[in-house]
């Protein structure tokens, strides 16, 4: 049991609301959170450079977890096949006890374990830490108001559904009330800061589909133009401001946007940076509990973290447009970008995408596919744990968003491919098997009336 167990390391990674997290192992990869590199100062920071306890729990160099006896591994496998599950720091459990999220016995003591986190974070006089304190503030906020109102619904409803869901058109106001004082003090916090880390996590936090303008108006002095200012040769705000220029129908403002992205000499999502200066901030006498549930909780809000508008660069970059030689040459240097300093393997395919239309040589072009094929096998693997909530699990999780936030998501897979011990290219085969298995599974799957119809005519 969990119980049985000792760390070696501070590299631990689990769950708060058990059921975030199992949606967060199970997220299809195309929709990872974004990665990056922990600031320009550090954008070339490799593997090499990172703690010795953080290299060993992805490289695997060493064992991180002492072994169970032979008389708790018995123990163990037998709870296992009765159907319970391991949850790191707390043992093995029913799966009704799991689906209970919030509710269940450790509940408390897992939001004890963030807030104590918050509040060293806020006594910190530096603006990265009490901007990440405010985002994990608004969070758990967040969380306990939308449990309350969960716990009334509840009350009130029984199990007549329409009642449940009247009740659930409430949660949004909910969430946006509870998230809304932190949420104002970033955007505070952003008006007076030069940092980009700063301000890239008050854009997150203000974004429209978290907090209302009532709840947090200093909000309306957040903008994707000043980003742009803080932060100026970073594709990430310029994406932005491009699939904003769209969205406005600005075609100017596209281009514009556009050639500012090929002139920029970074691409930095700022989501797992957020993972990193948290947990770096939990004490060494942490409980394996409390370093799980505290990851879990962070990797939570990372899920969450908005993606540049890549859709705006692939369709500014079709390839009848690339007749332009203005434009070509843009395209060009956008996916050089994407491609040299990717926040995200989703980025990497973007870049690929754009660089065939731009006529890269065909043999680059199977190059990196191959290199891309291989990394995405890799970082399957890690999401493909056979007990995703159990110690080993959860260490390796938090060990490669550590990496991920110092180094970069690209570098942490590559990290996750020397692991493996295999060569690029059988891991690249393990993703085109499981693509043309998929594609063979989807093409024999019986036709639903909605695919079976004719399309309408056009």
């Amino acid at each position: 049991m969990a119980s049985n167990r000792r760390i070696r390391t501070a590299a631990v990674g689990g769950a708060i609301g058990i059921g975030i997290v199992l949606a967060f192992i199970a997220m299809p990869r195309h929709a990872a959170p974004a990665a990056e590199h922990a600031s320009p100062a550090d954008a070339s920071q490799s593997v090499a450079d990172l703690p010795a306890e953080t290299r060993a729990a992805v490289l695997g160099e060493s064992s991180d977890i002492a072994q169970e006896t032979a008389a708790d591994s018995e123990s163990d496998e037998a709870r296992r096949r009765a159907g319970e599950v391991e949850v790191c720091g707390v043992g093995l459990v029913r799966p009704e006890t799991l689906e209970s999220g919030r509710d269940a016995p450790w509940a408390a003591a897992a939001a004890s374990a963030v807030e104590r986190l918050v509040a060293r974070m806020q006594g910190e006089a530096g603006e990265q830490a009490r901007v990440t304190a405010l985002m994990l503030k608004g969070a758990a906020d967040a969380a306990s108001a939308l449990t309350a109102e969960a716990l009334a619904v509840r009350h009130r409803c029984g199990s007549v559904k329409p009642c449940i869901d009247d009740a659930a058109l409430s949660r949004p106001r909910t969430r946006s009330q509870a998230m809304g004082p932190s949420t104002e003090a970033i955007a505070k916090l952003a008006s007076s800061t030069q940092d980009p880390y700063v301000y890239a996590t008050a854009v997150e936090a203000c974004r429209s589909n978290r907090v209302s303008g009532a709840d947090a108006p200093s909000c309306q002095l957040v903008s994707v133009e000043q980003w742009t200012r803080i932060d100026p040769t970073n594709a990430v705000p310029w994406l932005h401001l491009a699939g904003e220029a769209r969205s406005r129908k600005d075609a100017a403002g596209v281009d514009e946007a556009m050639y500012r992205v090929a002139t920029a000499t970074t691409s930095r999502v700022d989501g797992a940076r957020l993972y990193g200066e948290a947990m770096s901030r939990l004490t060494a006498e942490a409980s394996e509990f409390e370093k799980a549930q505290v990851a879990g909780f962070v990797l939570a809000i990372v899920a969450e973290w908005q993606l540049p508008a890549y859709q705006v660069a692939v369709q500014w970059c079709a390839a009848p447009l690339l007749q332009d030689s203005n434009r070509w040459q843009a395209c060009d240097g956008a996916a050089q970008t994407l491609m040299t300093h990717p926040s995200t393997l989703l980025e990497r395919r973007i870049a690929l995408r754009i660089g065939e239309r731009a006529r890269w040589p065909a043999e680059r072009i199977a190059r990196l596919r191959e290199e891309d094929d291989a990394l995405a096998a890799a970082q399957s693997d890690l999401f493909s744990s056979p007990d995703p909530l159990g110690c080993g699990a959860v260490m390796r999780t938090h060990a490669f968003w550590t990496l991920a936030a110092a180094a970069g998501e690209v570098e942490a897979a590559r990290a996750l491919a020397k692991a493996s011990g295999k060569s690029m290219q059988t891991l690249a085969g393990e993703t085109r098997m499981s693509r043309e298995t998929f594609a063979r599974a989807a093409a024999s799957a019986p036709a639903t009336p909605e695919s079976a119809a004719p399309s309408p005519a056009r």
